[in-house]
């Protein structure tokens, strides 16, 4: 329910501000944005680069580094005195982490990504408080208080990387990693994955 004068409006257009219209639930509704920065040149070589070896090693990089920001995050939480995250679900976290070089396209890929969000997820639940406690990893709706913190905090870090890539002249809808679809930002879905945990995760953690 913010209201944005036409005023205020081409001065961000001017200054090359992006301004994001969200729901309270989070919702993304759309984007006001100037076409000032928009490379074509450089669009075009994102879409030639899709499906290439460029982008499943981009995509191994990113992942990796997912993976391997979830597997500190738990062994912290674990050094720091809270409820442990079973062993068991460690260490296969830490075995999955070892196989992602392993992939031979970006599915085989986004399926290791899938194991690993399941056993992150699950250990994760069990080291936050008891009033926190979850089952699982639930969006569109989230389903309790700490998915509702994370769904939140992953919003925001995707329109600030969205943000960032318009600036660049780059097309957030082209991505390296994630399936194209409709009305979804591929790229900075791709992007989003190795900070989660680093900004997101480890703070709403830390929070509750």
């Amino acid at each position: 329910n913010v209201q944005v004068s036409s005023q205020a409006m081409v001065a961000f257009l001017q200054q090359g501000t992006a301004v994001t219209w969200i729901s309270k639930t989070g919702k993304f509704f759309g984007r006001l944005e100037s076409t000032q920065h928009v490379d074509v040149f450089k669009q075009r070589q994102q879409i030639l680069l899709q499906n290439t070896a460029f982008a499943l090693e981009m995509g191994k990089k990113v992942i990796g580094a997912k993976v391997h920001n979830q597997i500190v995050l738990l062994r912290r939480a674990h050094r720091s005195g809270d409820r442990p995250a079973t062993k068991d679900l460690f260490e296969q976290l830490v075995a999955l982490e070892k196989s992602l070089d392993s992939a031979k396209d970006s599915e085989q890929l986004m399926g290791y990504e899938g194991i690993a969000a399941r056993l992150y997820f699950k250990a994760l639940g069990q080291i936050v408080p008891a009033t926190f406690m979850f089952a699982r990893r639930s969006k569109q709706p989230p389903l309790d208080e700490f998915n509702s913190l994370l769904s939140f905090g992953y919003t925001l870090v995707m329109y600030e990387l969205y943000t960032a890539i318009s600036v660049l002249g780059m097309h957030p809808y082209f991505g390296f990693l994630h399936a194209l679809k409709k009305h979804h930002p591929a790229l900075a879905s791709d992007l989003l994955e190795e900070w989660r945990v680093v900004i997101v995760d480890s703070l709403v953690l830390n929070l509750v």
